[in-house]
């Protein structure tokens, strides 16, 4: 709760996030948790997050397979500057079958200044930003335009990846970046998608 925007909320433990889920399950299939039926029951498309580059690292897809059992649809991966920790979380969940049973969704960031990459690897928890990539946009002659190289090269990435079902793409009051970066990436905009006969999946 201390890295979020309201620090004086206070932390909930009842029910943890694969509990959470299978509770969700449970009221989608018409009870509520005290076995009471809800009529008409709601309709929930579930999901839940998981983090490629945190540790434990050798139990993260393990993890992720149980919020899938327990009913996540789809899996927001947690923003990731370390496009090698991305590949083996992929490639594990594909062996293991996680991309089978849920949308895989990898976030990319955009940012528009090596700051505000300094400032994500040091006060956000769980993603660690390499000291190389600051120090490149830091010498690039327009940072702003490096950032967004740097984006780009990791959605490039993400996309190459085994089951990974989109993106999840994340910009702070600059929602033109994304609109840029899909156009950069090949995704045309809804509406040319959907008379376009376009068959690739994305997520934004």
């Amino acid at each position: 709760m201390t890295a979020g925007d309201e620090p004086e909320a206070r932390r909930v433990f009842d029910l943890d996030s694969i509990q959470l889920l299978a509770l969700g399950g449970t009221l989608v299939r018409g009870t509520y948790l005290s076995g009471r039926k809800i009529d008409p029951p709601p309709k929930l498309f579930l999901g839940a997050v998981e983090n490629p580059g945190a540790p434990p690292y050798d139990h993260r897809v393990d993890r992720a397979l149980k919020k899938a059992r327990a009913g996540a649809r789809f899996l927001q991966l947690q923003v990731s500057f370390r496009p090698e920790q991305l590949a083996a979380f992929l490639t594990e969940a594909v062996a293991k079958g996680l991309s089978e049973r849920c949308a895989l969704l990898p976030s990319i960031c955009l940012t528009r200044s090596p700051a505000a990459l300094r400032y994500i690897g040091e006060h956000v928890p769980g993603i660690e930003v390499p000291a190389e990539l600051i120090e490149r946009c830091e010498r690039a002659p327009d940072q702003e335009a490096e950032c967004f190289e740097v984006a780009y090269e990791l959605a490039v990435h993400a996309r190459s990846l085994p089951g990974v079902a989109g993106l999840h793409l994340i910009s702070f009051r600059r929602e033109a970046g994304i609109a840029r970066l899909c156009e950069r990436l090949g995704i045309p905009p809804r509406a040319e998608r959907e008379t376009s006969g376009y068959r690739r999946r994305v997520a934004v």
